[in-house]
């Protein structure tokens, strides 16, 4: 079967080679179909159903189009064959073998023999009676819901037109969404049983239906041969129904429900996707209007409303300790460029309507659960509906794209960083601080320059707080801000800004960073001054991947790659000079004496190397962007001042301990390969070895990754 697939892909992507006598070949492997779902006495053999895949895959390219269709693909979809059991081998699953050929059959060319044979189908699968037959008619209906086929509008007609029975009862608009709505009633009066039932009484069968049904129709609306205006307003009736249903349906409780386990997961599951087909009917039936109208207008206000009101019950719902909570938003989240459609579509015809829609979804930021479960043991836990609302915010500014709508989030998203509650190490401080990094990469100037002042600042605070003696009471969130959230948001922000004036003013902020971080660790023993320089290295060499540096480089530029260096030498980052090798896995040692610190000397000459491999490839990454940093043979060295400021004075490994000096000359002497002397360096000053090895390590390292 392989080799045959193999024949068809070739064929398909060189049609003219394609003879008839060679497709006559093809077809004769598919055999002959039953002629009728009533004569399907005959099973179909697994040769025949693959040969009918192989053919299918010559369609998207043409090779089959017009009247050379490949008859076998015609008569299986015209005999409704597919829709017996009988017909399928034993042992074989129907549904994945439809939901392959669907798409090959929905990227074929339009041809009125293809089109008018899908229709039949559709139509044969949407009147199926038979029980047995139920589960094979919803699979080839999924199938094609999910990779929808183009139909003629003469086949298109017939179809909307059946799909259309499917949302009987739907002539009645609902009412439009003011407050809490009607769907708000039950659980008010107490009467949540009465909404259990109501819901339990809506069949699982039907919402599949109801969803097959929305994601099919939405492909007929507003175009040639598809629903006139009466009956969109149908559909977008039934669809808003659907939706405004969530508001209730999400409020009701686990323990409410009469199902439990499997069922009332496949229920919820059923439920929640049937919404997120009715919400692509919403917007598409929007679209679909004329722009100019004012029908138009006020049915993009009654959809924004809807979306608030449908928006709000997902975030909101009391079903957030369970693992589905996550699959909901999920969901949610499926349905964000749905949002920004409609946000785009209303941009210019109601600003303020659109204005109000994203403040209010903002505004729950601020707020706490107000189905927070009366235990104590969650009362101190950040509300998922924060932390989701924050994620769909960014979806949002990253999705359109636009200053204006940055401009109305940002600002909510540092209050809270700088005097709310997240000022603090929590879950909801690290959640927003990953949104702001995603804002800062859409390259807008003022809220880049917000977000990277907040977030270079948080880094240096929290490598400034690493050893003090409040250290041991800090949250875990503490740790994973500095040790992963931040490093990963500078990175992103490296990876993302295409601005040539913001990656030089960010190149610069990061490598400003580094010297203050550097200068902050330096005071302190052992690894932690490698393991608050390291994280912030891959971003440092991705921000001078397009870095020129044989270009004329600002002096300020040139002293902070100096400093860069000095500390990426004073805690052992750099690639071993001797033993260029980079272990599997970081070595994790704790070093706290001057014996310690010299040894960090002599093994980030000899190696192996200590720490983590990925800052190990970043530090060559970052030769490859450095500047010469000595650029005259007279002034080969900033004067002392300069070099004075890069050492802490209360630093163990400044010049005033002279056991550690000598360490320092002794891998100065390895680094240079033993041609000088560590007796005739007795003169050079601990800063000053630190600083003569630092542009002996860049030398090798520039040198070894351009061999």
């Amino acid at each position: 079967m392989e080799a045959l697939n193999e024949l068809c892909d070739l064929v398909a992507a060189h049609p003219d080679l394609l003879l008839a006598d060679k497709l006559a070949w093809l077809a004769s492997r598919c055999g002959a179909p039953p002629a009728s779902a009533s004569a399907s006495a005959q099973r179909a053999s697994r040769a025949h159903l693959h040969s009918l895949l192989a053919l299918a895959r010559l369609l998207p390219a043409g090779a089959g189009a017009g009247s050379s269709l490949p008859a076998p693909l015609l008569a299986f979809l015209a005999s409704h064959a597919f829709l017996s059991p009988s017909f399928w081998p034993q042992s074989f699953a129907p549904a994945p073998f439809l939901s392959r050929l669907l798409p090959l059959l929905a990227a074929a060319p339009t041809c009125p023999a293809l089109s008018s044979a899908l229709s039949a189908a559709l139509l044969a699968a949407l009147d199926v009676a038979d029980p047995a037959s139920a589960p094979l008619a919803r699979a080839f209906l999924s199938a094609a819901a999910a990779s929808p086929p183009t139909l003629l509008p003469a086949d298109a007609a017939p179809v909307a037109s059946r799909l259309l029975l499917e949302f009987a009862g739907s002539e009645e608009a609902p009412p439009k969404a003011k407050g809490k709505g009607e769907y708000a009633a039950g659980e008010e009066n107490g009467g949540v049983r009465e909404v259990v039932q109501k819901f339990e009484e809506e069949e699982v069968e039907e919402l599949e239906r109801k969803e097959v049904a929305f994601r099919l129709i939405v492909h007929v609306l507003g175009g040639e041969g598809g629903l006139e205006s009466d009956n969109v307003a149908k559909v977008r009736n039934a669809a808003a129904k659907q939706v405004r249903s969530l508001s209730e349906f999400l409020k009701i409780r686990k323990r409410d429900w009469r199902e439990q386990g499997a069922q009332l997961k496949t229920r919820i599951n059923t439920k929640l996707l049937c919404c997120q087909a009715a919400v692509v009917v919403l917007v598409r039936s929007v679209s679909a209007m004329d722009v100019d109208s004012k029908a138009s207008k006020d049915m993009l206000q009654q959809t924004l409303a809807w979306f608030i009101e449908a928006t709000k019950s997902c975030i909101l719902s009391s079903w957030r300790k369970l693992k589905i909570c996550e699959e909901l938003f999920c969901t949610l989240l499926n349905v964000v460029k749905l949002s920004c459609e409609i946000i785009e579509f209303g941009w210019t015809k109601d600003r303020a309507l659109v204005d109000t829609f994203i403040m209010r979804l903002a505004a729950y930021v601020r707020e706490r659960n107000d189905y927070e479960e009366e235990d104590g043991k969650e009362k101190d836990a950040v509300p998922v509906m924060r932390l989701n609302v924050i994620r769909l915010l960014a979806e949002l500014c990253v999705c359109l794209k636009k200053w204006e709508v940055v401009d109305m989030i940002l600002p909510l998203f540092i209050e809270h960083l700088e005097e709310g509650d997240a000022s603090s190490p929590s879950l909801l401080r690290l959640r927003l601080l990953d949104a702001i990094s995603r804002v800062a990469c859409l390259g807008f100037e003022k809220s880049y320059r917000e977000s990277i002042v907040l977030m270079t600042r948080s880094y240096l605070d929290k490598a400034k707080a690493v050893g003090s003696a409040e250290n041991n009471t800090v949250p875990s969130e503490a740790t994973t801000e500095r040790i992963e959230t931040l490093p990963a948001g500078f990175l992103l922000v490296a990876t993302n800004l295409t601005s040539t004036k913001l990656r030089s003013d960010y190149r610069h902020r990061l490598l400003s960073l580094c010297s203050d971080v550097g200068l902050a660790a330096e005071s302190k023993s052992g690894r932690s001054g490698a393991d608050l320089m390291g994280p912030l290295l891959p971003a440092v060499a991705e921000i001078c991947s397009d870095f020129d540096p044989v270009s004329t480089v600002e002096p300020s530029l040139l002293k902070l790659f100096r400093n860069l260096w000095f500390y990426i030498v004073l805690f052992g980052l750099a690639p071993p000079i001797q033993s260029n090798q980079t272990p599997a896995k970081p070595v994790s040692t704790s070093l706290n004496t001057m014996e310690s610190i010299s040894a960090i000397a002599l093994q980030a000459v000899s190696g192996p190397y200590m720490w983590n491999s990925e800052w190990c490839v970043a530090v060559q990454r970052i030769a490859q962007g450095t500047p010469p940093l000595v650029v005259s043979s007279v002034k080969w060295l900033e004067d002392e001042l300069e070099l004075n400021a890069l050492h802490n004075p209360g630093s163990r490994r400044g010049n005033s301990n002279e056991k550690a000096a000598v360490g320092q000359r002794t891998a100065l002497s390895a680094a240079l390969g033993s041609r000088v002397e560590v007796a005739a360096m007795t003169t050079i000053s601990g800063q000053h070895l630190f600083s003569v090895e630092s542009f002996a390590a860049y030398a090798f390292v520039y040198f070894v990754s351009h061999k």
